[in-house]
């Protein structure tokens, strides 16, 4: 009994008991929540990952025209992410389930993290608070349950972070240069990555380690080297930052060497416009981000308080963000789920004696998580609906057609069955080609249009000539969005074919 209590009263045990919890709560709602493959990222990054067995590329076979159709990620390839994806796909099946595991698997790892660095500041119990209001927080909460790299460079982040923190603390130079080669190589698991060594050196500058800041460029210089046969031979002379990739032009590093001046002043008013909107609340519902807004706000209280005492908490998080927006491109809310475990513990470790600041905050923090988590399960409805319909498709479809689709998911239940061509051909999305010529160019079997908001198409809206094409295409099946069979707010799914060519 006596070894019992002693076991419970150490903050790493209770760590323990709540990765199990947080994990098996996780699994039970993974494939619900969010709703079944929401706004299509999770079919594209799956896509892309089987590529990797198809055509040894990071490249979606679904999106032929397109850049990701004909030429992958090429140089901005994170094989760290599609690679175990990849893995994970191939061996246990391609299924939604599977594909969200290595985001939860890197949720857990983050949260690990995330005590530990706790406890490099002398305050494990202070980690551990702050890894139990991490894993409720609804960026992290969210993308931990989803088929995109947010979490597995959040779980990188962590990683780098705790890593430069041991170094720092036992002055080993062989750990500044695994940390350079860790943040260095977090570019393959998404070109964000690219942040890391860069705020990561801004801290070593500001602190005058000038010896570590060596071995830490040479640990960097060692993931350029793999990157180098990686990333660049293999796709030298490719086209770079096209079509999907376009937003990545923004990045103010490459507007520099692009010397594209004018559009520094766009990204800077963009970038402070957002953090503004994130801080404050302005122009959008209070609602988005609100426990990211409050945990930023608890953690700059406390370093009001206690930076003098702890200014690597603090210095670190502003390094990263600083470099964040040096180095990314136009800001987006789920790019910033790496400062939610080091602004927790910014707020849990200052205030960690305060029993009612603490419990209050952690109160909050998972209460508006579950809360969110509830809502987004309403708000996108059961998969029952998905099934219903995969179902109906798959019986109007014979196996080994063609199919022409506006919307991504199609590909979960198709990719072995059907040859899938999505409507994302570069000429048509920029409307240089009508419809009618992209069907003659892909020549498909059969046509899968989801419509919404009155005949809305992806990627583009569709003209008075799209209209009369389509309507004079043979039909195949037509399925209303009503009651029950309710998904995403969708009026209705129609199947054009067979199509005669």
């Amino acid at each position: 009994m006596k070894t019992i209590k002693r076991i419970l009263s150490l903050p790493g045990a209770w760590l323990l008991i709540y990765i199990i919890l947080w994990l098996t709560l996780n699994l039970l709602t993974l494939t619900w929540f969010p709703g079944w493959d929401m706004n299509q990222d999770e079919a594209l990054h799956a896509s892309c990952a089987m590529g990797i067995w198809k055509y040894g590329a990071v490249r979606s076979d679904m999106l032929p025209g397109s850049y990701l159709g004909q030429y992958g990620y090429g140089m901005l390839s994170g094989w760290i992410y599609y690679g175990i994806l990849a893995l994970f796909l191939k061996v246990f099946g391609v299924q939604l389930f599977w594909g969200r595991m290595v985001s939860l698997l890197s949720g857990a790892i983050a949260l690990v993290c995330t005590y530990f660095i706790g406890k490099e500041f002398k305050e494990p119990w202070a980690g551990l608070w702050a890894a139990v209001f991490t894993g409720f927080e609804t960026l992290f909460f969210r993308a931990s349950h989803y088929t995109r790299t947010d979490a597995l460079l959040a779980a990188a982040t962590a990683v780098a972070v705790l890593a430069f923190l041991v170094a720092i603390r036992r002055k080993n130079l062989w750990l500044f240069a695994a940390v350079g080669f860790i943040s260095g190589i977090s570019f393959l698991v998404r070109p964000l990555g690219i942040f890391l060594p860069l705020g990561l050196a801004m801290v070593l500058v500001f602190l005058r380690r000038w010896k570590g800041l060596a071995w830490f460029t040479v640990g960097v210089a060692l993931a350029g080297i793999v990157m180098l046969f990686t990333n660049y031979l293999p796709y030298k002379g490719y086209p770079l930052l096209r079509d999907i990739d376009e937003p990545n032009q923004y990045a103010p590093i490459f507007l520099l060497i692009t010397r594209r001046f004018h559009l520094i002043p766009f990204v800077i008013e963009t970038k402070t416009r957002f953090l503004l909107m994130l801080l404050l609340g302005w122009h959008e519902p209070l609602s988005r981000f609100l426990i990211l807004r409050v945990i930023l706000l608890g953690a700059i209280a406390g370093a009001l308080f206690k930076f003098r005492d702890y200014p690597l908490l603090y210095g670190i998080p502003l390094a990263l963000l600083a470099s964040a927006i040096l180095s990314w491109p136009l800001m987006r809310g789920g790019y910033l789920i790496f400062l939610v475990p080091l602004l927790a513990l910014g707020f849990f470790i200052p205030f960690q004696r305060l029993p009612w600041v603490r419990w209050g905050m952690l109160v909050f923090g998972i209460g508006v998580g579950l809360m969110a988590a509830y809502r987004s399960t309403s708000e996108c409805g059961a998969n029952a609906p998905v099934r219903r319909l995969e179902s109906q498709v798959l019986t109007e479809i014979p196996p080994g057609k063609t199919v022409m689709i506006n919307w991504f998911w199609f590909w979960w239940p198709m990719h072995d069955r059907n040859r899938l061509v999505a409507m994302v051909d570069h000429d048509f999305t920029w409307g240089n080609l009508s419809f009618s010529d992209l069907v003659k160019r892909h020549s498909p079997d059969y046509i899968v249009v989801v419509f919404w908001d009155e005949f809305l198409i992806w990627p583009r809206r569709m003209n008075r000539e799209d209209t009369l094409f389509l309507s004079g295409l043979p039909q195949a099946g037509r399925f209303y969005f009503q009651g029950k069979d309710r998904w995403r707010g969708f009026d209705s799914l129609i199947i054009y074919g067979p199509i005669e060519h």
